[in-house]
């Protein structure tokens, strides 16, 4: 779909490690700050589509997860004082939507009950970064640790996701195993002590994984399946080469990436693809996911050759979500079309701004 642009594009971005230091931080810059106006847009459009009645888990989940952009575009943009003020005001406004979402009905049908612990569970993650922020400073609320609550929640969900699955297939109920099954992992470093309580938190996530992997392992019969053990095998996969990175293991970490990095990409792009309507948010968050551990991985093992590769490919993953989104919204005038535009421009941003080199790297 935009195979010239993401030359043009990324040969761009390539060459700026050999452009001038000014230069390069003043096109950084300018990125961040195309990419904190993408992620206001996307927020104040959730917002306004919530305030029409929308209650339906797909616009829940994107007026959280929009405000997860906002906040991680405001990190290299706003000082700590602006910082500490979105925030707690952030913390707020999340706050506020449980308790509404609780009054209406939060706890009723299970994937009800999933939408209140995604916003819980952000609520809590903004709570960890503005103590941060705030030096150590508790902001108001329940004297409850952020991490040790942010760790029963994911736990709570990802129960709550194997229950409603039950013993039938369900494609989106296993997608909500694999990303709570993750985010658990994710809380469970959070919120540990030391390294031997993170190499436990990392050997759960792999046994999760494998549980998971084998519910699929003999249902090869239906590409909906096939797709479903990818993503399972894609995530044990993940969780094998965070042990072995953990561990010092360079070489197993060398070869597992080649693999996962296939994987990963054809599976989340094929589940995406697979929704009768897209679901940027999600679709664009595993994909990050994705790219943060491949990247990080590809780093440490020293592959500039695959980690180039792995760069290239997200950019153009982001830009053909892009363009998929702007053909939607020239047919037709919506709001919701008009978020998922905002969503897609905020991640193919936030794509680019990944490919910037680092200090170390000019």
């Amino acid at each position: 779909m935009v195979g010239c642009a993401l030359l043009v594009s990324a040969a761009g971005l390539e060459s700026r490690g050999q452009s001038q230091p000014g230069e390069s931080a003043a096109e950084t810059a300018e990125l961040q700050q195309q990419r904190l106006a993408a992620a206001r847009k996307a927020a104040e459009l959730a917002d306004q589509i919530a305030q029409t009645g929308h209650s339906h888990s797909l616009f829940v989940r994107a007026r959280v997860a929009t405000r997860r952009y906002l906040v991680w575009a405001s990190r290299d943009v706003l000082p700590p004082a602006e910082m500490e003020e979105l925030l707690s005001g952030q913390v707020r406004q999340l706050r506020d939507l449980e308790r509404a979402y609780e009054q209406q009905g939060g706890k009723g049908r299970a994937a009800s009950r999933l939408d209140l612990l995604e916003i819980r569970y952000t609520r809590l993650g903004f709570e960890l970064e503005l103590r941060r922020v705030g030096n150590g400073r508790k902001p108001a609320g329940p004297a409850a640790q952020p991490a040790v609550e942010r760790l029963q929640v994911a736990q709570q969900a990802y129960d709550l996701a194997g229950k409603e699955m039950g013993g039938r297939y369900d494609p989106a109920g296993f997608n909500n195993l694999l990303l709570w099954s993750r985010r658990w992992m994710q809380a469970q470093l959070a919120a540990a002590d030391d390294d031997p309580q993170r190499m436990e938190a990392l050997r759960a996530y792999l046994e999760r994984s494998r549980k998971l992997e084998s519910v699929f392992e003999k249902r090869r019969d239906t590409e909906a399946y096939g797709r479903n053990l990818a993503a399972a095998e894609a995530q044990r996969l993940e969780a094998e080469a965070l042990i072995a990175e953990a561990q010092g293991h360079v070489d197993l970490v060398r070869e597992r990436m080649d693999k996962r990095a296939r994987d990963l990409h054809l599976v989340h792009k094929a589940l995406a693809l697979a929704a009768q309507v897209p679901d940027y948010g999600r679709f664009i968050e595993a994909r990050a996911e994705c790219f943060g551990a491949e990247s990080a991985f590809l780093r440490a093992a020293g592959r500039m050759d695959l980690l180039v590769r792995c760069h290239f490919d997200y950019v153009r993953d982001m830009q053909d979500w892009e363009e998929l989104a702007r053909a939607q919204t020239q047919k037709r005038r919506d709001p919701k079309l008009e978020l998922d535009l905002a969503i897609a421009q905020y991640a193919r941003i936030a794509a680019m701004l990944a490919m910037e080199p680092k200090p170390d790297q000019q």
